[in-house]
């Protein structure tokens, strides 16, 4: 797994910046930029930091299944900005994905 990647995937799902992340964590927004570039390491205790102000476990953050649960609420966010005839376009894409 990719420490810099997930973090990036996580601050995105939750629908905020760096500098909001950076700032509800408690670490700079440079150091935090850094890290999600790969440009510096990620200590635990930054991790920790990071994970408490995405309201996750540091157990969360490593769990797969918790990431795909992660992606559908940010899904299932998503599916409430559409309007009626996207959200129709939408169901239509799925069943026919379950059509066998």
């Amino acid at each position: 797994m990719n420490i810099s990647n997930r973090i990036v995937e996580l601050r995105k799902n939750m629908g905020i910046n760096t500098s909001k992340l950076a700032k509800i964590a408690g670490v700079s927004q440079s150091y935090l930029s850094d890290i999600e570039h790969n440009n510096k390491k990620c200590t635990i205790d930054t991790l920790e930091k990071i994970c408490n102000a995405l309201n996750i476990t540091l157990s969360d953050f490593f769990d797969i299944d918790k990431e795909i649960d992660l992606n559908m609420n940010a899904f299932v966010n998503d599916l409430y900005k559409l309007d009626k005839r996207q959200l129709d376009a939408v169901k239509t894409m799925v069943n026919t994905f379950l059509k066998k």
